[in-house]
């Protein structure tokens, strides 16, 4: 979903007040920026919506893609799920770029999903000679 930031006063509406602990149903509340249109849904429509998926075997989005880096693969379940968010921190020089770029190398080259790959600290110019020199390693050695 886009960022919005800020939502104004004005475009938070509802057409009732429900007391508290009453059932009412789909939330009376949305959010409309403009952009995008936002209504809460309960853990129940989540479920129901959910179970839809299911039963029809729509299930491509729960299967996770793996990383390539089998201890953190078992370690998150398999790997990331369609819609999820990788984010690594660490100091400087602990490797970080080097291990993001494998991970989406081998997403990519394992075919089952492609990668946006986003980095505030290094231009294009040197991710690009990451990535060659990464290729670029003789099979045989270790």
């Amino acid at each position: 979903m886009p960022e919005v930031g800020p939502v104004p006063a004005d475009a938070v509406e509802s057409s009732r007040e429900p007391s508290p602990g009453s059932d009412v149903g789909p939330s009376a509340w949305q959010v409309d920026t403009g952009l995008v249109m936002v209504q809460p849904r309960s853990a129940s429509e989540v479920l129901q919506t959910l179970a839809a998926k299911v039963s029809s075997g729509n299930v491509e989005q729960y299967q996770p893609v793996p990383l390539g880096f089998t201890p953190l693969d078992k370690a998150i379940g398999g790997g990331l799920r369609a819609g999820e968010l990788l984010l690594i921190g660490g100091a400087q020089g602990t490797g970080k770029t080097t291990m993001a770029l494998q991970m989406a190398r081998n997403i990519v080259l394992g075919g089952q999903a492609s990668v946006l790959y986003v980095c505030f600290e290094h231009d294009e110019e040197y991710l690009l000679n990451r990535v060659i020199a990464m290729e670029s390693v003789l099979p045989q050695l270790p």
